[in-house]
């Protein structure tokens, strides 16, 4: 009788631990599901669909800018000092939103953004780089 008294125990114990843990799965998935649309410009490629569209609070947007090697291939150092104007979508145009964004040290400009669709035009790379060129033009935009 003890036996099964001790083994009772351990089983909703086990049972506790596993609802527990299960909950906390659980939560810290759909916290993600929320926080993906944080991570809109978080990629190497520079470039990222960036519609916050049904997202009622503002999310923070990450833009990274890179160094590329002489084959035009991203590189793992960040460029700093890249100076960016950020605009947002107003009806059927374009408005430039707040000032000038430079890029830190580690190549990155965060900012907070309510929904809506936006895009980043580079005004000054870094001193000693070019612009990056798409199709052979310097491109400036990254949306």
């Amino acid at each position: 009788m003890k036996f099964m008294k001790n083994g009772l125990k351990s089983l909703m114990k086990t049972r506790y631990l596993f609802l527990v843990t299960a909950t906390l799965f659980v939560g810290i998935f759909l916290i993600s599901l929320v926080m993906a649309g944080s991570i809109a410009w978080q990629d190497r490629d520079q470039h990222k669909t960036n519609d916050f569209s049904g997202i009622s609070q503002p999310s923070t947007v990450l833009l990274e800018k890179y160094e590329k090697d002489i084959a035009g291939n991203v590189t793992a150092i960040p460029l700093e000092n890249a100076s960016f104007l950020l605009f947002k979508q107003v009806g059927d145009k374009y408005v430039q939103m707040g000032g000038v964004y430079k890029t830190t040290s580690y190549g990155h400009i965060n900012e907070d953004l309510s929904a809506g669709s936006y895009y980043f035009e580079e005004i000054s790379p870094p001193y000693g780089y070019t612009y990056d060129k798409e199709n052979g033009a310097p491109k400036k935009k990254y949306p």
